[in-house]
């Protein structure tokens, strides 16, 4: 806990009865110092600036807006940072003044997707279920109360892989629909590309997870 300094004028000759707030939150201990000073132990929090409020004696308050403001999150790690491009499985997110209350909201994205679910865990951890990718690489933006911090290449999907190919001969004037299949091609229409040889399939399109269909383009390269 550190303490937080007010200056202002007419808190009194001696030590009243002082109160200060940030915000909402009462600070865990207000001290009298002079008629212009007075001293908060400042209480937990997650916000990116808060008002100040000093009470001194039976009735005169007095405030000021954006007084104080609480570090952001810092993101240091992802455990299990390499996940399933289905989604649907837990990354440990772990850094520093990501706040000392599960009551306070959290939440985490990946690139430009939510997480499926975030959940508290300390104040140096955070749990977030990672939703569906197929990126190579994928930022983290965890969000605390009102407060975000990022990490860069922090997530990272499984790559696609074949197994076999449901139509390996194709007539050589093309046009053939050939399925291929695999995994981790993704949970959604993506934008998929395929080539046989050195020449782009003339279309491509996705089925499932684990399957993609290709239109072969006239003479293909077979290797």
């Amino acid at each position: 806990m550190t303490s937080t300094w007010v200056y202002g004028s007419t808190f009194g000759t001696f030590s009243l009865s002082a109160t200060s707030r940030l915000g909402a939150t009462t600070c865990e201990a207000s001290t009298w110092g002079s008629d212009s000073t007075v001293e908060c132990r400042t209480a937990h929090g997650a916000m990116s600036t808060r008002r100040v409020t000093v009470t001194a004696g039976l009735g005169s308050v007095g405030s000021l807006t954006e007084a104080v403001s609480f570090d952001g999150p810092l993101l240091l790690s992802a455990r299990f940072a390499n996940r399933p491009a289905t989604g649907r499985a837990t990354v440990s997110v772990s850094g520093a003044n990501l706040g000392a209350l599960a009551s306070y909201s959290v939440s985490a994205r990946v690139g430009a997707t939510a997480c499926e679910a975030s959940s508290w865990v300390s104040a140096t951890a955070v749990a977030c279920r990672a939703p569906a990718g197929v990126a190579a690489s994928m930022r983290l933006l965890l969000t605390v109360g009102a407060r975000a911090g990022t990490a860069t290449d922090a997530l990272s999907y499984d790559v696609p892989f074949l197994t076999r190919l449901a139509r390996p001969n194709a007539p050589s004037v093309g046009g053939a629909s050939v399925t291929v299949n695999g995994g981790n091609f993704g949970t959604d229409q993506y934008s998929v590309t395929g080539k046989i040889g050195v020449t782009a399939a003339e279309a491509t399109l996705w089925a499932s997870s684990s399957a993609l269909v290709c239109r072969s383009n006239p003479r293909p390269n077979l290797v």
